[in-house]
């Protein structure tokens, strides 16, 4: 089967029209990480626009280049109708994968040592602690026999861990609320971690 290939060709950023339909969005400070990783990494995506020059793919780049006061941006332009450009813009926005947790966490760690990861937190407009409580995550995991040694309420058999997350409370309110929902009967101070047991979604009672 031959798949078509699409010359990357110069466009005239004030030539370039936005969709107002568009639903992806960003926030400002993924903005500016949008804008620092452009600056660091050079043109690595082109944008996708159709016969009239209408954005399917790329809107917050060419806003980028715009802010970045560059006037002509790689682009594709591709002969689509009305509908299959929407069902690109999704298929775009949507098809990204999904990240092993473990993987990246080794990722995190190189970048740690190696003192770039402040360098990651501030392209991708996420605080460094949150790359750091991830690593303390992982360690507490790895360690779970340990911290559950003498609190007999959490022993449990062995199993491997489907996925970690991190819970902040802002109330006792809420705390007690995640605490019932779970069917955690106890916590202390010394708790760093607990294993809630994985459900599939069709066993979930809502």
């Amino acid at each position: 089967m031959k798949i078509k290939e699409f010359e990357i060709k110069k466009v005239n950023v004030d030539q370039i029209k936005f969709d107002k339909t568009n639903p992806n969005i960003v926030t400002p400070e993924q903005m500016k990480g949008l804008e620092k990783a452009i600056k660091r990494f050079g043109y690595l995506v082109p944008v996708v626009l159709n016969k009239k020059l209408q954005i399917l793919d790329g809107e917050h780049r060419v806003k980028a280049y715009q802010k970045l006061n560059i006037k002509e941006i790689p682009s594709y332009i591709i002969d689509v109708d009305k509908f299959d450009g929407k069902i690109l813009r999704q298929v775009m926005n949507k098809l990204k994968g999904t990240h092993d947790p473990t993987k990246d966490v080794s990722e995190f760690q190189l970048l740690l040592k190696n003192e770039k990861l402040g360098d990651l937190a501030k392209i991708l407009a996420i605080p460094e602690n949150r790359f750091l409580e991830a690593l303390e995550v992982d360690q507490h995991a790895n360690l779970a026999a340990e911290e559950w040694k003498d609190m007999p309420e959490f022993m449990q058999d062995a199993e491997d861990i489907y996925r970690k997350v991190i819970f902040t409370f802002v109330t006792k309110k809420d705390f007690d609320k995640f605490m019932k929902h779970n069917q955690i009967d106890y916590m202390t101070d010394k708790t760093k971690s607990v294993r809630i047991p994985y459900k599939p979604k069709e066993e979930i009672k809502r």
